[in-house]
Parts: C-alpha cells; structure tokens; sequence
C-alpha cells in the first residue's frame, strides 16, 4: 500500500507541477483554465479510486462513515437550494441593480447546472478528498512533523488555484493550513469539507454585496 501511495502522490504533484509550467502560456483565457484545473481534479480523484478501493483508507485516515454522508448530502441539499434563490435573484429581482457589474453578468451566465453539480457537489468534496485526505494522509505515513504535511499540502492547494490568479495563491495557501490544521486536529475530512462549503457560500456573498455598492 505505501507503493500505491507514493505513486498516486506522485501523479498529484506531477500534475500540479505541470498546471504551473503551462499557466504562463495561457494567458488571460480564465475559462480555459478553470477548465484544465478541473479535468486535473478529475484525473486525480480518478487516480486516487483505483489506488485506494481495495483498502480501508475511507474509515481509518479520511474518516468518512455512512451517518457522514448523510450529514454531507443534507447539507449540500441546503447549500444548493441557497444557490438557486441567489442565481434567481441575479436574474429577476435584483438585475435591474446589477446590469452595470461585470461579476454579476458572468454570474448571470453561469449555468446553475454547472454550479450546483460540479462546483458544489464535486469540486469542493473532492477538493478536500485529494489535498486534506489523500496527500496528508500518504505524507503522514512518511514525515511524522505534522506541520510539515500541512505546508506541504497547503502549497499544491495554492497551485491548483492559479486560475483565479497569481493574487490568490496567498488566500488559498493560507486556506490549506486551516483545512490542514482540521484535519489534524479531528482527523474527519467532514469538517473541512462543510467548513470549506460554508467559505465558499460566505464568499459567494461578499462578492455578491461588494457588487451592490
């Protein structure tokens, strides 16, 4: 099993590491990025499945049982149902107070499919399956400097999130060590993943009220 660790850890940070190297050269089509970070996100959990469905990894690292899963689908149930008053907002209520905020107009044309399935239902769980449970976990079964893990995993969430830019590196690497720090403090990928739901609704807000001003 640590074989099968080191390579799908290794695959991770090969793909992190050529998400960097080919950044510079796409320049500033954020869609086309946001589209390759998600297919490396894809591939990676992918990975992770084949590598780890033989073993007991869930229960013992990660900490996800069935009474998780219920709690994780009742709250996405709640997070979607939010989203979709706000997507109705934007495009009904409040678009006569929005028509000049470019964010808003990108919101506008978001697909609410798009948002409820991939970015809330997928992108976020498997977010925190991939860097606070996968790579903590097979780094664990090597360093015993529990804050070096943390560091370390921190870093490659950072990179994976060069599509938002360069600016949000800082914000999401400081995000990690809190993701990382949850982890290690209860050992259950549940609460990072609710609390990084909880953040990315809270920001959806902000920008939302930022856009009103």
């Amino acid at each position: 099993m640590k074989n099968q660790k080191a390579n799908i850890l290794f695959i991770i940070i090969g793909i992190n590491v050529i998400f960097a190297l080919l950044y510079p050269w796409l320049g500033q089509s954020r869609a086309g990025i946001s589209i390759l970070s998600n297919i490396m996100i894809i591939a990676a959990s992918i990975a992770c499945y084949f590598f780890i469905r033989h073993d007991d990894y869930l229960k013992q690292r990660v900490g996800i049982s069935k009474k998780d899963v219920k709690i994780l689908v009742a709250g996405l149930i709640i997070v979607s149902f939010f989203t979709l008053v706000v997507i109705h907002l934007l495009n009904n209520d409040l678009k006569g107070y929005l028509e000049n905020t470019s964010w808003a107009n990108q919101v506008r044309e978001l697909s609410f499919t798009l948002i409820i399935l991939f970015y809330i239902i997928i992108s976020i769980p498997l977010q925190e399956f991939i860097f606070r449970g996968y790579i903590m976990g097979a780094l664990r079964s090597w360093k015993s400097n529990n804050w070096a893990v943390v560091v370390v995993s921190s870093i490659l969430y950072s990179v994976s999130h060069l599509h938002y830019g360069w600016e949000f590196i800082v914000i999401t690497f400081l995000f990690g060590l809190f993701m990382g720090w949850l982890m290690l403090k209860y050992k259950r990928l549940l609460y990072p993943i609710i609390v990084h739901l909880v953040g990315g609704g809270g920001l959806f807000i902000f920008y939302f009220l930022w856009s009103l001003m």
